[in-house]
């Protein structure tokens, strides 16, 4: 089984990225240069994973090609640290019944999805207050996990 991420971004102005940039700069995180929000998907799938790549960007339930980019590579050499952020109550089942029997995509085994928010800082220590800003605005802890992410680095 492969597994292959997809993360959607708007083309225009997100609201909410803009939103909690402006709160986050308010809170005095003043070392907070840039924020940005996508969606993600990611697929377990047991087929050829560029056909299956092509395939699902194609589909406008996920990727409206009017109002988003799509990609399947985190820019890891961009600087930024980013925070995959899920629901915990969400099983996706709906999208994948959805995807598996409405859209002939028979060759999906599990999805998940979330929100990746990408941050750049000019601080020493990143990750700590990566971890402070997430905590503080990102997730709710009631119902969300996260999971942050540098480079090849994973912490949770």
């Amino acid at each position: 089984m492969s597994v292959i991420e997809l993360y959607v971004e708007l083309k225009g102005y997100d609201a909410t990225e803009i939103t909690a940039f402006q709160v986050l700069k308010r809170l005095g995180f003043s070392e907070l240069e840039k924020l940005k929000r996508r969606e993600f998907y990611s697929f377990g799938i047991n087929a050829d994973a560029e056909k299956f790549k092509e395939k699902i960007s194609a589909v406008d339930l996920l990727v409206n090609a009017n109002k988003h980019l799509s990609s399947f590579e985190l820019d890891k050499n961009s600087g930024a640290v980013f925070v995959k952020v899920q629901n915990e109550l969400d099983d996706c089942s709906r999208l994948l019944k959805t995807l598996k029997q409405r859209l002939d995509f028979g060759e999906i085994e599990s999805l998940k999805r979330g929100i990746l928010w990408g941050l750049q800082l000019r601080s020493k220590n990143k990750l700590e207050m990566v971890k402070q800003i997430t905590e503080i605005l990102l997730v709710n802890k009631n119902f969300q996990n996260y999971q942050i992410i540098k480079g090849n680095e994973r912490e949770k």
